[in-house]
């Protein structure tokens, strides 16, 4: 198997008891949970965009991750984050993990750079405009996370606290307010 190969079909741990699998088989056992995308984090396209996620998803994974984890308090207990197949979707769920390490770890971008750092070009997809004409500009992963850190430092995006709570308790934006008026 090719160095590039093994990579696609890998667990990369990004922090803590947090692991990234996808195209791979990890035997369940009592010291390893799966998580996968809440129903509510799907992204709705409107021709052959994929992404960034809108804040609602932002949102939405975030609590649902700091539930997982909160959920798994021994440390020794994995959480591996199990992938759709795609480069799409590892685009998604990465963009999304290094969303939780910035509003929820207050980590830097530089940080969530270096959590990625086994991520390479091949496994995923910039993100793009939302229709079916060729490509005149992408936004990377890194983009996505500097716009995020900017909207924070900047509160226009404002979290109340870092306790495990139903997303909707816990931005100062009313995210069912936010839902509605972002639904295509």
């Amino acid at each position: 198997m090719t160095n590039e190969g093994r990579k696609r079909n890998s667990v990369h741990q990004v922090f803590g008891q947090l692991f990234l699998a996808q195209r791979t088989h990890v035997p369940s056992g009592s010291s390893v949970r799966y998580f996968q995308l809440p129903q509510e984090c799907k992204y709705v396209a409107y021709c052959d965009d994929f992404g960034p996620m809108n804040l609602a998803s932002i949102f939405e994974f975030n609590a649902a991750l700091s539930t997982e984890l909160a959920n798994t308090p021994d440390e020794s207990e994995t959480i591996i984050f199990k992938v759709e197949k795609g480069r799409r979707a590892m685009a998604n769920a990465v963009f999304l993990v290094g969303a939780y390490m910035i509003v929820e770890q207050s980590k830097s971008v530089g940080d969530v750079v270096a959590a990625f750092a086994w991520l390479d070009e091949t496994m995923v997809e910039d993100f793009r405009d939302a229709s079916f004409a060729p490509v005149d500009f992408e936004l990377s992963l890194v983009d996505c996370w500097r716009g995020l850190a900017k909207g924070l430092d900047k509160g226009w995006i404002r979290p109340i606290g870092y306790t495990v709570q139903p997303a909707e308790k816990r931005f100062v934006t009313d995210l069912k307010v936010y839902k509605h008026f972002d639904n295509p």
